[in-house]
């Protein structure tokens, strides 16, 4: 597999993941939606190993968003890059940040019972009222 790269909206923060994609995740949940401005957060899953930062660490930020949860994001133009849930060895990184096509499609959508009133689902993609 080739490796996938991914960069900032203002470039400042440059990554890539060297490793397997497992998963390409919608989150429905308040808190994505509220991180990505979007009626939900969509998130490709792979190991913490494979996520490498290129350029631009000092610009990284983080924020707790719960206790056991936390996001990364750039500092300079507020991208978000990483959902980081504490214990995992696996981490979700924003799909929109990607430069490269991972070769996935969606397989899930997470938190679907607290989902925007005004966003209907994609029925082709399995839904799940919590976290499966």
């Amino acid at each position: 597999m080739a490796d996938i790269k991914g960069s900032c909206l203002c470039g400042a923060v440059k990554f890539q993941i060297e490793g397997e994609i497992k998963a390409l995740t919608y989150c429905h949940c308040s808190l994505c939606r509220k991180a990505h401005g979007s009626a939900f957060g969509a998130y490709i899953v792979t190991g913490k190993d494979s996520f490498v930062v290129l350029e631009g660490v000092e610009s990284l930020r983080g924020y707790r968003s719960s206790s056991h949860v936390s996001r990364t994001f750039c500092g300079d133009c507020g991208s978000n890059i990483q959902f980081i849930r504490d214990g995992r060895d696996d981490i979700g990184v924003a799909a929109g940040v990607l430069d490269d096509d991972p070769g996935v499609k969606p397989s899930r959508q997470i938190y679907c019972d607290s989902k925007a009133p005004w966003h209907p689902l994609q029925e082709e993609i399995p839904h799940f009222a919590q976290r499966s």
